[in-house]
């Protein structure tokens, strides 16, 4: 799945549309757009197998800052808001329990809900450090 991308260069403008691959064919295809565009967003397949797309600048060159869940043959849901604003191309990873664990670049670290489509906060802080915006935090850095 490949969500959004460049609409617009300087200032940077988000694409709205969404395109799959097909391995069969070797080619991909565009599918229903997403709500706002996304530039520099991260995707992530959930544990269920639909894909959520969340940040990226839109198509007026703001941060978006609601998320998208797209389930195949269905198409996206309606847009949910992030309780945040999010970097460009946040930190997400899919944990067992089927949340997603955002763990960067800005604190603190916070879990998605994908059934109540909800932010909470997470248990890791850094203070003093601003926005880490390539790498990881080392014990040094706290």
């Amino acid at each position: 799945m490949i969500v959004g991308g460049t609409a617009k260069y300087d200032p940077f403008y988000g694409d709205q549309r969404v395109a799959l691959f097909d391995p069969l064919t070797e080619k991909p295809f565009l599918v229903q757009n997403m709500a706002h565009g996304r530039w520099y967003a991260t995707a992530i397949t959930l544990s269920d197998g639909r894909a959520m797309a969340f940040s990226g600048y839109d198509e007026l060159g703001k941060v978006n800052s609601t998320g998208e869940i797209y389930t195949e043959g269905v198409g996206w849901t309606p847009e949910f808001p992030a309780s945040f604003i999010p970097p460009l191309y946040p930190w997400l990873h899919l944990l067992p329990s089927g949340y997603v664990f955002y763990s960067g670049a800005s604190s603190p670290s916070r879990f998605f809900n994908p059934a109540t489509k909800a932010w909470t906060n997470g248990p890791a802080t850094h203070y003093g450090l601003g926005e880490i915006d390539y790498g990881s935090l080392t014990s040094s850095d706290l």
